[in-house]
């Protein structure tokens, strides 16, 4: 899934649905690629039931970021994604998957 984020912009994904529209979760992996112009930052917010997990990232042009949590994480039943600068010339988008 391919999502672009305007600053001040956030996305929950809770749950997603797998190929046969069913729901499928929590997910057993999960992974998250970022990428986006100097100045922009996006915070990317994993959960799991009631825990949730918050990852800073400031990105830089040119570089893509691994935004998926540490070892994959199992269980995971919701991201949330914000763009929290307010960098108004600055892009981010990414690509999120489950499996």
């Amino acid at each position: 899934m391919f999502f672009s984020l305007p600053p001040g912009e956030r996305i929950m994904f809770a749950p997603w649905t797998d190929a046969a529209g069913k729901t499928a979760a929590p997910y057993s992996s999960m992974a998250l690629m970022l990428t986006g112009e100097t100045g922009s930052q996006v915070t990317v917010t994993f959960w799991r039931g009631t825990e949730s997990f918050p990852y800073i990232h400031n990105l830089t042009s040119g570089e893509a970021v691994n935004g998926a949590p540490p070892h994959g994480w199992p269980g995971v039943t919701a991201v949330t994604l914000a763009r929290t600068d307010t960098n108004a010339t600055a892009v981010a988008s990414g690509i999120l998957t489950r499996w």
